[in-house]
């Protein structure tokens, strides 16, 4: 059994949205991705894998194939195989941090 304390993995970049592995399988990998205000990951489409984002901190606005909602903590969004999406924090103060599910890894 492995056990990770998020807190301790929580990270930011001044530079870019950092996205930290927490546990990556033959069948299932998990990250976190940290952003301050006015960062976004870089638009990706995973052909065969659904995502799950799920907002631990602050508030993200998340892009599914062009269509945008603002997620805030303890929301969760499905990013289905084959869409394409972006994850960003709008806002203009506080950080925000998501915990990321992808499965069957790519």
């Amino acid at each position: 059994m492995e056990i990770r304390r998020l807190a301790d993995a929580i990270t930011f970049s001044d530079s870019r949205a950092e996205k930290i592995a927490l546990f990556d399988s033959t069948k299932v990998m998990s990250a976190l991705y940290c952003l301050h205000p006015g960062q976004a990951t870089k638009p990706r489409t995973h052909a065969d894998s659904d995502k799950v984002v799920l907002c631990l901190r602050g508030r993200l606005t998340v892009s599914v194939n062009h269509e945008e909602a603002t997620v805030e903590h303890e929301q969760t969004v499905l990013v289905r195989a084959g869409e394409t999406h972006t994850i960003r924090n709008d806002d203009d103060a506080e950080d925000a941090v998501a915990f990321v599910v992808l499965a069957p890894r790519p």
